[in-house]
């Protein structure tokens, strides 16, 4: 009878092992994440603090600019004074709401940059960790 030395056992018994999972490391990598998300969300929130100020303040400008209409309205003395009046505020109306619009895109273009320039460079980062 032939026996097998413990050498032998062993190497075998190695090789059918599966490596334990690394739960530190899987901790790590959450707990990573999960401050990376942090900071995340609140630059999303003072994305959105500077999307809101901003438009609270262009909703102030257009209510005066209503009111202005309606003041400059009432003094017309006729029909093609009023018309040019009202002409002039959809004017303006349209000028501002486009300059508003591209105003909040940048905010927004700003953030998402930002954002994705963040994650990319957290996604290196992982990926350099795990390998």
């Amino acid at each position: 009878m032939t026996g097998t030395s413990s050498s032998d056992t062993s190497s075998q018994i190695s090789a059918n092992v599966v490596p334990f999972f690394d739960f530190a490391r899987f901790n790590e990598m959450n707990s990573s994440m999960l401050a990376e998300t942090g900071k995340l969300n609140a630059r999303f929130n003072t994305t959105l603090q500077n999307i809101e100020k901003e438009w609270g303040e262009f909703v102030g400008t257009r209510l005066s600019e209503d009111n202005h209409l309606f003041r400059t309205l009432q003094t017309c003395k006729s029909l093609s004074e009023a018309q040019q009046v009202y002409a002039q505020f959809w004017q303006t109306a349209v000028k501002q709401y486009g300059e508003e619009t591209q105003c909040l895109m940048r905010i927004a273009q700003g953030a998402m940059e930002d954002t994705a320039g963040t994650v990319r460079q957290n996604l290196t980062e992982i990926e350099r960790d795990i390998h």
